[in-house]
């Protein structure tokens, strides 16, 4: 138990604790503050500073220490005549246009203070960009000075953007996503800024408007950078097969050496088995794809890769001139015609050697191009139209080791009087190559229902774009 004396000498130090247990900080009682003092109870600054008070920080008998000037700071801190109490500090009242800033202590000018633009406590930041120098506050609102010229990768010089624009700072007008072309315009989301334009990801200005280099065919990979026709251009590079009439000996696999013969007297369409795919001799590519293996449709189509592409009815794409996205697999169509029916020869397939190869002689005089690899040829012997009777079609398909050129080439096209007529000229064919890929398709057309052999012999080259 504390003895009454020892209770009295506590409430004395101020360290008295109350009923609800926090510790108040009292004032004396014996100094008021309101006359000035002497001796050592006077401080430097005229200020009082009793020596039987504590200076507790929470209060002094509910005196606020930020704003009492009779407790300034701590209990009894009188501030001296004609000053006031800011922030805990005894000072001078301000004078306008300076004014008081709520817990920060001195005087400040709203119109130029770049801690209190404003108002109190709006501090300037510096804004995005290149910006000379520090912001400042100019007439009571935050401002910066951007450079004329930055010297950006595009050369193009700074422009100052304010806040209203909805993003302070300095930007390359030419490539800033924020503001492209002016202040305030933003791209959408994903999208670049182009010369000052507005692009989607892949695109770049070419001939004063935005243009994806990665599909177009006139700028492909960059402006001015066409794809030769029908060439198309897939992820910045041409793609695709430039077509063109070479003159060149026809070539009959039926007559070669090794030679193999399929789909004999074929009124409807057929295939080769599915489970016995036909391997090609060496490596080839089809629209930039390497292929291993082929199947032989009956009515002037091949197909490349697995045979379970293929899908009953698409005996061969149908007649778009650009391309059959709805047929599966990927196709070499040199007289696609449902009337079409093959002779008692069927189809004949073989392979000649190239240059340095044992057959490369034998090749040439067959009809193969000297210096070239080696070649498959797959020939459709004696086939004709059931609806032109009396017509008659030789034809081959010939793929080149190394060039991976496709070679389309018609030795006779003869209707009933042994001449040429638009039935076997191509009038109801379909005739070209084609790459279905995700809904779309590469295709290089030639002729879709109309005629398209001038005379015999006549010959159709694709050669690959790059």
């Amino acid at each position: 138990m504390v003895a009454r004396g020892s209770r009295l000498a506590l409430v004395a130090l101020g360290l008295f604790a109350g009923a609800a247990g926090g510790v108040v900080a009292a004032c004396a009682t014996s100094g008021t503050g309101a006359g000035p003092q002497t001796g050592a109870d006077a401080a430097e600054d005229g200020s009082i500073h009793p020596t039987d008070s504590s200076s507790g920080g929470g209060g002094c008998d509910g005196a606020n220490l930020q704003t009492d000037f009779s407790n300034c700071g701590s209990c009894g801190h009188v501030c001296p005549t004609g000053q006031i109490c800011n922030a805990g500090k005894c000072q001078q009242g301000c004078t306008p246009p300076q004014q008081l800033c709520p817990g920060q202590p001195g005087c400040y000018d709203l119109t130029s203070d770049e801690q209190n633009c404003g108002t109190c406590g709006t501090v300037c930041q510096a804004p995005e960009g290149t910006v000379i120098g520090s912001p400042v506050c100019n007439n009571g609102s935050c401002d910066f000075t951007c450079p004329t010229d930055a010297g950006t990768d595009s050369g193009a010089p700074i422009v100052k953007c304010g806040a209203d624009a909805g993003t302070a700072g300095c930007f390359d007008l030419t490539t800033s996503p924020q503001n492209c072309g002016t202040c305030g315009m933003s791209c959408a989301t994903g999208d670049t800024c182009t010369s000052g334009q507005c692009c989607t990801s892949g695109s770049i200005i070419c001939g004063g408007a935005c243009t994806n280099v990665q599909t177009s065919a006139t700028n492909c990979g960059s402006c001015e950078a066409g794809c030769p026709a029908p060439a198309q251009c897939v992820a910045g590079q041409c793609t695709g097969y430039v077509v063109s009439n070479p003159t060149q000996a026809f070539i009959n696999a039926c007559t070669l050496p090794g030679s193999k013969a399929v789909l004999p007297n074929q009124t409807f369409f057929t295939t080769t088995p599915a489970n016995n795919p036909i391997p090609i001799p060496f490596p080839f590519t089809f629209f930039g794809t390497a292929e291993t293996e082929f199947w032989i449709g009956s009515q002037g189509v091949i197909g490349f890769g697995a045979q379970s592409k293929f899908e009953p009815p698409d005996s061969f794409p149908n007649c778009v001139p650009q391309g059959d996205p709805s047929t599966n697999f990927p196709a070499a169509v040199i007289f696609g015609d449902q009337d079409l029916a093959t002779g008692g020869a069927g189809v004949c397939y073989a392979t000649i050697g190239g240059v340095g190869d044992a057959g490369a002689d034998a090749a040439v005089e067959a009809g193969a191009d000297a210096g070239a690899g080696a070649q498959l040829v797959i020939t459709w012997a004696g086939a004709y139209d059931q609806l032109d009777t009396g017509s008659l079609m030789t034809f081959s398909i010939v793929l080149t080791q190394g060039t991976n050129t496709i070679d389309f080439m018609y030795d006779v096209a003869a209707g009933p009087d042994g001449g040429l007529d638009t039935t076997v000229a191509g009038a109801t064919a379909t005739v070209g190559i084609q790459l279905p890929t995700s809904g779309s398709v590469e295709f290089a057309a030639v002729s879709c229902d109309t005629t398209f052999i001038p005379s015999t012999p006549y010959n159709v080259r694709f050669t690959p774009a790059q």
